[in-house]
């Protein structure tokens, strides 16, 4: 993959979301690359002033990539993974404890 002529496309506010959207992307056979701002050096303090990272693309996909990032943030989005996107396998019992 080429990446000199990539740009930034969207700021993304979550790993979750640039997970989700690592997968429909690479479904679509769009070529891009996620970047985090979460330095270790830096505790963490680039993104919570600027969002947990940003895809990059080339500019011909930007309108597309937006259209998709837009419908991950919409209330009426899927709540399912795509196929193929590994989740955190742990089952958390929240049943109340006893005694």
């Amino acid at each position: 993959m080429d990446d000199s002529n990539f740009k930034n496309i969207v700021v993304l506010e979550s790993e979750i979301e640039a997970r989700l959207l690592e997968a429909i992307l690479e479904e679509k056979g769009i070529a891009f690359e996620i970047m985090s701002y979460g330095e270790v050096a830096y505790d963490g303090l680039f993104q919570f002033q600027k969002g947990w990272g940003v895809v990059r693309a080339a500019a011909k996909d930007e309108e597309r990539i937006k259209v998709i990032v837009a419908d991950i943030r919409s209330p009426d989005a899927v709540t399912e993974p795509p196929p193929g996107l590994e989740l955190d396998s742990r089952e958390e019992d929240f049943s109340e404890e006893e005694g």
